[in-house]
């Protein structure tokens, strides 16, 4: 097993380093954090051999997610870390390798239901985040995305919490509340900085 933990500290070293070379080593981008944990999910999961509803579920998460982020970026909002980037490069590597433990012990969740309702979770999250791409007509339209003053924020964390219930009744699940607390208020703090150095008239 140790081994493919080196894999997964390589595979983050390898991606986070390159997109900080291509930055002059200013910034990398949040997508490449993902990118990073989605390859190493799909070598965990095949080396685990845990093909079911909470392994697969949460890659696919990790996926939309990053496929959120290229929106975002299409629209204005491109998420760049600048300041601290070792802590984000220490996450990756935490959340990598946790996902070995998540696919080792996604068989022995008490309930299903809770990990059921994940996705669900993730849409709402998802939508959200949509929301802050929408013009203020558009919005007029939709009455309850406009109660949300901070959509992206809190997209973000409506999709951590999603990740968070595919583990929340697995024999380790205090671990993934710890991991994904600690990463949701990293995501917060940074996303706080992409408002400033943006100066963006529009809340995210």
């Amino acid at each position: 097993m140790t081994i493919y933990v080196l894999i997964n500290i390589a595979i983050v070293l390898g991606i986070l380093g390159f997109d900080l070379y291509r930055h002059r080593f200013k910034h990398f981008n949040f997508s490449s954090v993902l990118i990073a944990i989605i390859i190493n999910g799909f070598i965990n999961i095949i080396v685990i051999e845990k093909f079911n509803f909470i392994a697969l579920c949460s890659i696919v998460f990790f996926l939309c997610w990053l496929g959120l982020q290229y929106y975002l970026k299409i629209k204005g909002y491109s998420f760049i870390i600048e300041e601290y980037k070792s802590i984000a490069l220490i996450f990756a590597i935490i959340i990598s390798c946790s996902l070995l433990i998540t696919f080792g012990t996604s068989d022995h969740s008490v309930y299903m239901s809770v990990p059921y309702l994940a996705p669900t979770i993730f849409i709402i999250g998802a939508v959200i985040i949509f929301s802050a791409t929408f013009n203020s007509n558009e919005l007029e339209h939709i009455k309850l995305l406009r109660k949300f003053k901070y959509p992206i924020m809190t997209g973000h964390v409506i999709i951590l919490i999603s990740i968070v219930l595919l583990t929340l009744l697995t024999p380790f699940w205090y671990v993934f509340v710890i991991i994904y607390l600690l990463f949701g208020l990293y995501i917060l703090w940074q996303l706080k900085f992409l408002q400033t150095n943006h100066k963006t008239s529009k809340q995210i």
